[in-house]
């Protein structure tokens, strides 16, 4: 398909591949709504046989089907009649103990015209977006993320090279996580060291809600909230992903290290990029681009900062450890794409 009949351009081949890529994920989302999907994922059959399973149309399923097949999700018989689940689908429609990713798109689907509203008022006014317009979609697919990969790499990949990090938490210490999202990153650390106690700090209600029922059966060793406690002074303090969402990334950790106990470690993990974005846009983290757009710096901004980006780079990370007070950072990355940045303060 082009404008003008002939080769299309990388610009309109780029809007093809993303138009495609939606209408895969429509008619996922279709059956998924009507129970095809569990239907499918429950046993092959014909469209007849799915159809009857999940009272749906056997035409439409039939459609429905050749769909879901060419977009790699269900496999076909030799008689093009049969239709099976490729492996995995099932984790599609439910990660055990997390969440279920098609239901998350589903809510993230639903939230998509306010949200590309929201996005072209922000880029008219450049105030940024209401953090409501996202729903609760956005919260439970970071934490969904962060759960299907290995959540012990938080302790292997981010804390472990770490100098005398590991020694601390297996001694007791007080950890504070800084925009801890789900509770994974703690619930890990919990689990780990059952002698350290931990603070989780977060304002976004979905994920606040998230990480008080994932680590309630820690009791007063796990307290997450939108503020520390009073009085507290950590040991070790923590932020993934998360320095580049503070609105004013130096001052705001310059305040929370004030808080600090003497000689605590700070412990900051953002994508590993150079900040340099004719070298950024080709590496494996260019995806985040389009994140840090859609979410990142539009809540930034609504907050009244200006938004540095999740590939802001290294340069752009020491200098703001170095104008919050913080010097002789270490650096180490890990194989997920992290560059870590530790300092005692």
């Amino acid at each position: 398909m082009t404008l003008d009949g002939g080769t299309p351009g990388n610009a309109w081949a780029a809007f093809e591949r993303v138009h495609d890529a939606r209408a895969d994920l429509v008619v996922l989302l279709a059956g998924f709504r009507a129970g095809l999907l569990s239907a499918v994922v429950g046993a092959a059959g014909t469209a007849e046989e799915l159809a009857a399973r999940a009272g749906t149309d056997p035409r439409l399923t039939a459609e429905w089907c050749r769909a879901m097949t060419v977009a790699g999700f269900l496999d076909v018989d030799a008689t093009g009649h049969r239709f099976a689940a490729l492996p995995g689908l099932d984790e599609v429609l439910e990660v055990a103990g997390v969440d279920s990713p098609v239901d998350i798109e589903s809510a993230l689907l639903d939230r998509t015209p306010a949200v590309v509203a929201a996005l072209a008022a922000a880029l008219r006014d450049g105030e940024g977006a209401d953090p409501a317009v996202y729903g609760d979609g956005w919260a439970r697919l970071q934490d969904a993320a962060a759960l299907a990969s290995d959540p012990g790499a938080v302790v292997t990949a981010l804390l472990a090279p770490v100098a005398g990090v590991v020694e601390a938490l297996e001694a007791g210490c007080r950890v504070i996580e800084v925009g801890c999202g789900g509770g994974w990153a703690l619930e890990v650390l919990a689990e780990r060291y059952p002698e350290a106690s931990f603070v989780g700090l977060e304002i976004d209600p979905v994920a606040l809600g998230i990480a008080r029922g994932r680590l309630a059966r820690f009791g007063d060793r796990c307290v997450v909230g939108p503020e520390a406690p009073a009085g507290e002074r950590p040991d070790v303090v923590l932020l993934v992903d998360v320095l580049h969402d503070l609105p004013r990334p130096a001052a705001d950790l310059a305040r929370l290290l004030a808080d600090a106990a003497p000689g605590a470690v700070l412990v900051v993990a953002e994508a590993d990029a150079t900040g340099d974005f004719s070298l950024d846009r080709t590496s494996g983290a260019a995806w985040q681009y389009a994140s840090g757009f859609t979410r990142c710096l539009p809540l930034v901004r609504r907050a009244g900062g200006e938004g540095a980006g999740p590939l802001w780079g290294r340069t752009a990370v020491l200098r703001t450890l170095a104008d919050a007070g913080v010097h002789e950072v270490a650096v180490h990355t890990t194989a997920d794409g992290h560059a870590v940045f530790a300092a005692r303060v």
